[in-house]
């Protein structure tokens, strides 16, 4: 009989799942408290952090099972840019506990220059899978032209909502956008912005990383 055998997506030590133990729990968490919109530290503030502050936030809440730092970052690297569709299971774990019934789950779109290179939707597809693989949906964006964000400073991007493309369908009153990553989160608050002005009534953000 012929056993396969899995390897860590993170050091590539042979393991059970997509992860061995030790990657696993050397994954940087993000913890309770702290901001009351992302949980990131205050550092002496009270309420919300800077970064928060300086977005002028209309989220209600920005959730991410990790800091985008250390393993994390070598996690978002296999998963996105190598395929990594081993990961597919764990990350749906990670996201599921911060879904909550009455709210639906859009996926922010990708920029059309990415779709090209990559050759697939890293953020559609966990979407999928979250949503169980059986009829997902109507998505409410579709593929969006925009230079890089990590080519621009915070100020650029925050101006940055690329929005002239947008085919809106049907806008639910409680919306959770999700993304792989949420940088300084200008992206995830343009959209919400522009879903609460058609008719949302509250949006939050979520993803599989979030930035220190």
């Amino acid at each position: 009989m012929k056993v396969h055998v899995k390897f860590c997506y993170c050091c590539g030590k042979p393991c059970k799942g997509s992860l061995c133990e030790n990657c696993l729990s050397l994954l940087p968490r993000v913890g309770a408290g702290g901001c009351r919109i992302c949980s990131r530290p205050l550092w002496g503030l009270e309420g919300l952090c800077w970064s928060c502050r300086d977005l002028d936030v209309v989220l209600t809440k920005i959730q991410a099972p990790f800091y985008y730092a250390g393993l994390a970052k070598i996690l978002m690297q296999q998963y996105k840019f190598r395929r990594g569709w081993g990961l597919t299971q764990f990350l749906v774990q990670e996201l599921q506990s911060y879904l909550e019934p009455g709210y639906t789950l859009v996926p922010i779109p990708p920029k059309k220059q990415n779709l090209s290179k990559r050759g697939w939707d890293p953020v559609k597809h966990l979407w999928y899978h979250l949503k169980g693989g059986k009829n997902p949906g109507r998505i409410l964006f579709e593929p969006v032209e925009a230079g890089e964000q990590k080519l621009y400073g915070r100020a650029k991007r925050k101006t940055m909502t690329s929005m002239e493309n947008k085919a809106f369908l049907e806008i639910p009153t409680k919306i959770i956008l999700l993304d792989d990553t949420i940088t300084t989160g200008a992206t995830l608050n343009s959209y919400a912005r522009l879903l609460l002005e058609k008719g949302a009534q509250e949006v939050r953000g979520l993803a599989i990383t979030l930035a220190p």
